[in-house]
């Protein structure tokens, strides 16, 4: 051991000894006046006085700042210089988010605005459509005024570490300032519209992306796709092109935009939609000074700003996306034939994108899950189960029984429009629950041990929404206002949401009410096709109407409350007490419900005192799903 120490003793005195000489030549090459004569500046050894260093052994010495509502693009940024640090020692560089990190004498890297003076004055300094990487004290600063520019940078800085002696560093001195990238910006000989030659629907979708194009300043030409492919072009609607070539018009409520690595945009899904959605978009990025190329793929669907958004899915199965109800801002992915491995290896991404586990529950062989990066929320299951057990299933499907059946969904919201499942733990233990029953018996009243409420329907009249008043304002225990925690709605009859309406517009200055849940439906899933209904038609609309109504009525009288888009997996929790959500119409149905009770949101209450299901008005079907899926836990 002592001939060891005099070993690693003489061999610090050599790069003590060569470190002493170079800083030697540096001075002796220097002409007095601060500029060099010509000799290249030799980088500093990793770990000396001249570098900063980011990780070392198997240890990150830093950590990466950003903020909660960071874009994709700094998230993929954020990938890119783990994976760079990761693959180059193995070590694991951390994240913390800008509003929660605190100051410290440690190694940061700052992506983005953060809460430090350096990110301000970088970001002032940048010209248009470009970044700049510096390092200044124990800070590098990573920013840019085009968020599509991000993972450019970390590319650009992942490159010029210095990796040695089983460290990753940067020169203390390092400064970098990118051109700027007229490529972002959109005119006239950059793109052109293509349509499918003889589609009516796209060429008129075709035209309202033009006049969206022309209004942003762009002059863009239009033509079908008999023509041979060249430059970039914005496809709209199935085209003979391999970007558009697979999506269809007909199975999607919701606007498809995609974008491939050579900056080609396809519109797709309903393409009228993705027109509107698109020529809005173009307009809101022209007078921000920004270019088209900045639309997220986000798993191919277009998110506009207060949209989720998620990494990437590459796992197996087939993927569809699909709308929940429009105004909720959020939607949803239904990935057919995904195992459980296909689930577990999402998770992964999930957290290497820097996600967090919120909730997750195993139940029969089932999984449920809910992950947030602290601004998006992602709801996430894996079901199997058997056909077989499924009543009336091929009149959903309409594809032979074969057995058991496996598939994901991922549902997708963000902060901006929803919130994520109430967790206070902090309750005193629930001793009992009372629970009340309305007289329309689609009502029921629950009393928290801190005294606030929760409810479930509502009844459909205003005698009925009297009734739950009166019953909040009888048993209320604490000083002020009584207070509802959370208001869950099953479905869209207006026997259980009608007493909703009445009670929001006639108490709402007299009771609060902190969040709404729901899955009002799709309207893809019941737009007039209801097999049940004696007149579909007329029931889809009317569920439409609630709909809307329900989202209005909230926004004019509870605009400071949450609304969450319920999804099964999710649990609310109240000291002991757990509200869970077991079944969604989004759980079983492909294309269409069988009628309105089939949308039935199923939750399940579970206390001191013992457990309670709500089940609205399912319907034999989902039972059917719901006895598969849960079986003994039922």
């Amino acid at each position: 051991m002592n001939k060891l120490k005099r070993k690693l003793s003489l061999a610090m005195a050599i790069v003590t000894l060569l470190t002493a000489m170079l800083v030697m030549v540096s001075c002796q090459n220097n002409n007095g006046d601060g500029t060099e004569n010509g000799t290249t500046t030799t980088t500093p050894p990793v770990g000396t006085a001249g570098s900063l260093v980011l990780a070392e052994g198997d240890k990150a010495t830093t950590k990466m700042v950003f903020k909660i509502s960071a874009n994709a693009y700094i998230n993929e940024a954020a990938e890119l210089l783990e994976k760079k640090v990761a693959d180059s020692i193995g070590a694991t560089i951390g994240r913390d988010y800008d509003e929660m990190h605190k100051p410290a004498d440690g190694v940061v890297v700052l992506i983005g605005e953060t809460q430090y003076a350096e990110s301000a004055s970088a970001m002032s300094a940048l010209a248009s459509n470009s970044y700049s990487i510096s390092v200044v004290d124990n800070k590098v600063i990573v920013v840019a005024n085009n968020a599509y520019l991000y993972p450019i940078a970390m590319k650009k800085l992942a490159e010029d570490l210095s990796i040695g002696n089983g460290a990753v560093s940067i020169a203390k001195d390092y400064s970098f300032k990118s051109e700027s990238y007229a490529a972002l910006s959109v005119s006239a000989n950059d793109y052109k519209i293509v349509y499918a030659n003889g589609n009516e629907i796209a060429k008129s979708a075709a035209n309202v992306v033009k006049l969206g194009l022309q209004d942003a300043g762009f002059n863009v030409q239009v033509t079908t796709d008999s023509s041979s492919a060249s430059g970039k072009e914005i496809l709209v609607g199935v085209t003979n092109r391999a970007l558009s070539k697979y999506e269809t018009n007909k199975d999607y409520k919701c606007g498809i935009i995609k974008k491939d690595d050579n900056g080609n945009i396809a519109l797709t899904g309903n393409c009228t939609a993705s027109a509107e959605r698109f020529a809005k978009y173009a307009k809101s990025l022209a007078k921000g000074g920004k270019g088209l190329d900045l639309i997220d793929p986000m798993f191919g669907v277009f998110a506009p700003e207060g949209m989720g958004w998620a990494p990437n899915y590459t796992g197996g199965g087939t993927l569809e996306v699909k709308d929940a109800f429009e105004m909720s801002g959020s939607y949803y992915l239904l990935i057919h034939n995904a195992t459980e491995k296909d689930y577990n290896s999402y998770l992964e991404v999930l957290k290497g994108a820097g996600f967090e586990c919120y909730h997750s529950v195993k139940t029969n062989g089932n999984s449920f899950s809910t992950y947030t990066d602290g601004y998006n929320i992602l709801t996430l299951s894996q079901i199997s189960y058997d056909e077989d057990t499924i009543t009336n299933y091929d009149r959903i499907y309409k594809t032979p029984s074969n057995g058991e059946v496996s598939y994901m969904t991922i549902g997708v919201d963000c902060i901006d429009n929803s919130a994520l499942p109430e967790r206070n733990t902090e309750i005193e233990d629930i001793a009992t629950e009372q629970i009340t029953t309305v007289s329309t018996q689609c009502a029921y009243v629950l009393r928290l041990r801190d005294g606030r409420f929760v409810v479930f329907d509502g009844g459909q009249t205003e005698s009925d929404a009297k009734t739950v008043y009166n019953i909040v304002t009888s048993q209320n225990v604490r000083e002020g206002k009584p207070v509802i925690a959370a208001w869950f709605t099953t479905h869209g009859h207006s026997d259980h949401i009608g007493g909703l309406f009445n009670f929001i517009a006639k108490y709402s200055k007299d009771v609060v009410i902190e969040n709404f849940v729901h899955n009002l439906p799709a309207f893809e899933q019941y737009d007039g096709k209801n097999t049940v209904e004696i007149d579909p038609p007329k029931e889809s609309k009317a569920l439409y109407n609630r709909s809307v109504q329900y989202y209005n009525d909230i926004a004019k009288y509870y605009p400071k409350a949450n609304i969450i888009v319920a999804r099964a997996g999710q649990r609310f929790e109240y000291g002991t007490l757990s509200i869970d959500v077991l079944f969604t119409c989004e759980n079983l149905y492909k294309k269409q419900m069988l009628d309105t009770n089939g949308s039935s949101v199923v939750y399940s209450i579970t206390g001191d005192s013992g457990r309670m299901l709500i089940l609205g008005d399912l319907i034999e079907v989902e039972g059917g799903v719901l006895n598969a899926v849960y079986e003994e836990e039922l």
